[in-house]
């Protein structure tokens, strides 16, 4: 498969999966959500020229994802739907969409590692939209007042995606 072509397909894969994650939890059918992720996943891994890596990206990202939005969780910024039907602190379609974001670092937003004013910026607007879309979707509900914990994610987002590149640099030195 031409790169290019795997490179669309990784990042069309994460909005597909994003759009079933939300909808699966509006919808209360959070499987579908999570049924989106592991198929996508499946194909992903089996495209990767480097799923070594990717896998190991999985596991590093997916659990800062777990633990800041858990602990988000926990301090009262966010509730997610569908964190009671989980044995994670998270529901499980966050931490499948937490998984799909974690394998697209190393591939379509690859771009942003080398742009250490612009992958902030990035995190910031993206991550922060993101969770204020999938309250607009009523897939999450934010603390009151709704700019402060959009504020909070933001803010997360705009250490987290620098942070991941340097895991992603390390990683990729050390194997």
């Amino acid at each position: 498969m031409k790169p290019i072509v795997f490179l669309a397909l990784n990042f069309i894969g994460l909005q597909v999966v994003w759009a079933a994650c939300a909808y699966g939890a509006v919808e209360q059918a959070p499987l579908a959500g999570v049924l989106a992720a592991l198929t996508y996943l499946a194909l992903h891994f089996s495209l990767s020229s480097q799923a070594y890596i990717d896998g190991l990206v999985l596991i590093v990202i997916s659990v800062i994802g777990l633990l800041l939005d858990s602990t988000n969780q926990a301090l009262g910024i966010v509730s997610f739907y569908g964190s009671n039907e989980s044995i994670l602190p998270i529901p499980y379609w966050l931490f499948t969409l937490w998984m799909v974001f974690a394998v697209s670092l190393p591939h379509s937003l690859y771009w942003l590692h080398r742009r250490p004013f612009i992958a902030p910026l990035a995190g910031g607007i993206g991550g922060g939209s993101s969770y204020f879309a999938g309250s607009r979707f009523d897939a999450l509900s934010f603390a009151e007042p709704v700019w402060q914990s959009v504020l909070v994610y933001s803010l997360e987002w705009s250490l987290l995606l620098p942070v991941s590149y340097y895991l992603i640099k390390r990683l990729k030195i050390t194997l």
